[in-house]
């Protein structure tokens, strides 16, 4: 099984004290993975740091078998395949669906096309076709603000596709939704990762949404981290192993 990220013998530090000393992690690649633990564990922080939200004083991770140490000018270009949703909408609430999401597109035909902002035939049906997959292109017109909770998760989910980035993290994305939405919006992920290849990464709190629609699992509590895979492990077992590292 190939790895998308891997910490080396990873210390990070917050606030002048070590939150992980020697963490040493592997995240396999085209998977579902679910990183969950307690309030305060450290989930956020795991993927703070995969982004260089957070500087690591010893070690060294790897994203795309490529170190995060590199240069200003690699990284620029490294995290061009990376898309990160957070908990709350990214999103221009006056501005509609189609322009947010025209909005994460990076790959322009030439500099004139890019000073305008100018995409082709192709990419804009490409934005119809992501909307949807992900059932809101009824939507593409209204403006963000019109929409619902679930609809704007969607919405980020819309952009992280139509950039082409590899690996998707996603920190909470559903913490402020009823569990309905929340489910509709771990579906829509899972359906999309499978059928783009995407590396999907989503802190999450549900221990049964995240039982049910993910491969992989990291458990984060008392700066300890253990994984698991689903096919050898319950619910029931994964539920205990939170509580017993509390």
């Amino acid at each position: 099984m190939s790895n998308v990220i891997e910490f080396q013998n990873v210390t990070i530090k917050v606030d002048n004290m070590k939150f992980f000393k020697d963490l040493n992690l592997a995240i396999p690649k085209n998977k579902m993975v679910a990183i969950i633990g307690k309030s305060g564990a450290g989930k956020t922080t795991l993927i703070n740091t995969i982004v260089r939200g957070l500087p690591i004083t010893k070690g060294d991770i790897k994203l795309l078998n490529e170190s995060i140490k590199c240069s200003k000018k690699k990284w620029k270009k490294l995290i061009l395949n990376v898309a990160y949703i957070t908990q709350e909408p990214n999103l221009i609430e006056t501005d509609s669906v189609y322009a947010n999401v025209k909005r994460s597109i990076r790959s322009y035909s030439n500099k004139f096309f890019e000073f305008f902002s100018i995409i082709t035939k192709k990419q804009q049906n490409d934005i119809y076709e992501t909307l949807e997959s992900l059932n809101i292109l009824d939507k593409t017109f209204l403006r963000a603000q019109q929409l619902s909770g679930g609809e704007k998760q969607r919405v980020e989910i819309a952009k992280a596709l139509i950039q082409k980035a590899k690996v998707l993290l996603a920190d909470e994305p559903t913490s402020n939704l009823d569990f309905q939405t929340a489910e509709n919006v771990i579906k829509s992920l899972k359906e999309i990762s499978f059928k783009f290849d995407l590396s999907t990464i989503v802190v999450i709190h549900d221990l049964n949404l995240a039982y049910e629609y993910f491969d992989f699992f990291v458990v984060v509590n008392n700066q300890k981290i253990s994984t698991f895979i689903k096919e050898s492990t319950s619910l029931l077992e994964l539920k205990q192993m939170v509580i017993d590292n509390d």
